[in-house]
């Protein structure tokens, strides 16, 4: 059976811990305003 979270599998003083801290911190607002929740064409 696989954990549901990855970080799990980690150590918690893993660098990941580092990144995903500071992309949680970052306004990806006008990011997301450009692609479409439907995903693109085929």
């Amino acid at each position: 059976m696989s954990p549901s979270n990855l970080f799990d599998l980690l150590p918690k003083d893993h660098d990941c811990y580092i990144y995903e801290e500071i992309l949680r911190q970052l306004d990806t607002t006008e990011v997301e305003r450009k692609y479409s929740p439907k995903g693109q064409h085929a």
